[in-house]
């Protein structure tokens, strides 16, 4: 069997900590660790450190607006809801009171045609020269007599 990984053979070292079955054996003291170890990472300088903040900054920043313009669009969906419930609303009164006063409107024109004709049937007046007006106290007199047979 042959272990051979990367540019190194690791055979030997593998054999021998096989061998020897200490039982302090770390795996991070073997070469084959050491050498496919990542290596560290460099400490950052102070302008590599501003430039991420400022790409933190940048980052927030445009959190901020996307959240500003979700909730000025919700706030616009809400007031064209409400919007268009006091549309509804006010049409449904201005409806109703359309309704009212045509409903008035049509009670005033029964009474009035009552009144028109209980007025020209029984209290008509006129006034001019005594022979026009002769016929006109027959033929009313005639109708008075017609609504009495009514009545009887």
């Amino acid at each position: 069997m042959c272990t051979k990984i990367g540019p190194r053979d690791y055979h030997e070292e593998l054999k021998a900590i096989n061998d020897l079955r200490d039982p302090q054996f770390k795996v991070e003291h073997t070469k084959l660790w050491l050498d496919n170890l990542p290596t560290a990472a460099k400490p950052m300088t102070d302008a590599h450190l501003q430039q991420a903040d400022g790409k933190i900054q940048k980052l927030v920043l445009d959190q901020s607006k996307i959240q500003f313009q979700a909730d000025s669009l919700s706030l616009a969906r809400d007031a064209s809801q409400l919007a268009s419930l006091h549309a509804e609303e006010v049409q449904c009164e201005r409806s109703m009171r359309m309704a009212k006063v045509a409903h008035l409107k049509q009670e005033n024109q029964i009474g009035s045609g009552i009144v028109t004709k209980h007025m020209a049937q029984c209290c008509a007046f006129t006034s001019g020269p005594m022979n026009l007006l002769k016929p006109m106290l027959t033929e009313a007199r005639l109708k008075q007599n017609m609504v009495l047979k009514c009545f009887e």
